[in-house]
């Protein structure tokens, strides 16, 4: 790997894609599948196919020139009525695709977060040579003020509790709210 300072991410673009733009053009979809299955070894085919049709499913780009250096893939959840949110509060309905939501609700004993809406970050990946250099915070910061502009009520993760994944996610001001 090349030296890469700070100086490296002066031009930094961020894009949102849909899964149609993903979908239709394979340079795109490779770059940020590839980005994908190098940040996280249980990226599956499946994870592809749910990337691609599921209607909730945002990918957040960050770009060097043409390169693809960021993803963050964004889960849209929560927004449920008072009788769906009290079901999901109780254990006694389970809404797919809506995994914090839920955790929050029935778990944490949080049970307003399934009415809420909110983003859960999926997967959040560097390129490798420019890890440790800050570009993931960026990411976060970008997403949180996405979030906002979108007036979400709260931005949130899954991911697994490793310690520097943990570091990480207490360094951008996260909390663990249930392991």
């Amino acid at each position: 790997h090349k030296n890469t300072d700070k100086a490296d991410l002066q031009g930094l673009q961020h894009q949102c894609l849909s899964n149609a733009t993903l979908a239709g053009n394979s340079h795109l979809l490779h770059q940020v599948y590839g980005l994908l299955m190098l940040a996280h070894y249980q990226t599956t085919p499946q994870d592809l196919r749910q990337l691609l049709d599921h209607g909730t499913a945002q990918v957040h780009v960050w770009l060097l020139g043409k390169q693809i250096v960021g993803v963050a893939w964004i889960s849209v959840e929560g927004g449920f009525d008072v009788d769906l949110a009290g079901q999901v509060e109780l254990g006694k309905r389970r809404v797919q695709g809506h995994l914090l939501a839920q955790i929050l609700a029935q778990q944490a004993g949080f049970a307003q977060a399934a009415q809420l809406c909110s983003w859960r970050i999926q997967r959040l990946a560097v390129l490798p040579k420019l890890q440790g250099l800050g570009l993931g915070s960026r990411m976060l910061v970008q997403l949180q003020q996405l979030a906002a502009e979108q007036q979400l009520d709260y931005l949130g993760a899954s991911f697994a509790a490793a310690p520097e994944l943990l570091n990480f996610w207490y360094s951008n001001a996260y909390q663990a709210v249930w392991f």
